[in-house]
């Protein structure tokens, strides 16, 4: 049976309200959603789709990382061990600014 495409919107609306269905997203999922994000090149509009991302992500799967999951969406982060949250983002959009002036 073939769903009507005003069906399938409906469906995917539910589902995308209904995060249990399909059962728990894991790693291998993230890991592919932050390399799609990753590709961004605008540097805010990739940090707006990360955030985006993992607000949506977080109930998803009761282990996910939110931090471990936006530095993954910075193709250019240099996780360094001493800083955290925002301070590591912050620091890993410092590291693609200085190299894209460097690179023209």
């Amino acid at each position: 049976m073939t769903l009507t495409v005003d069906s399938a919107l409906r469906k995917d609306r539910r589902n995308a309200k209904d995060s249990r269905l399909g059962g728990i997203l894991q790693h291998r999922h993230f890991a592919v959603i932050a390399g799609i994000v990753a590709q961004i090149e605008d540097d805010d509009e990739r940090a707006r789709t990360a955030q985006r991302f993992a607000d949506a992500l977080r109930g998803t799967n009761p282990r996910f990382d939110r931090m471990r999951f936006l530095l993954a969406c910075n193709p250019f982060a240099t996780p360094d061990p001493h800083l955290t949250g925002q301070d590591a983002i912050d620091a890993g959009h410092d590291h693609a600014r200085d190299l894209r002036k460097h690179e023209g």
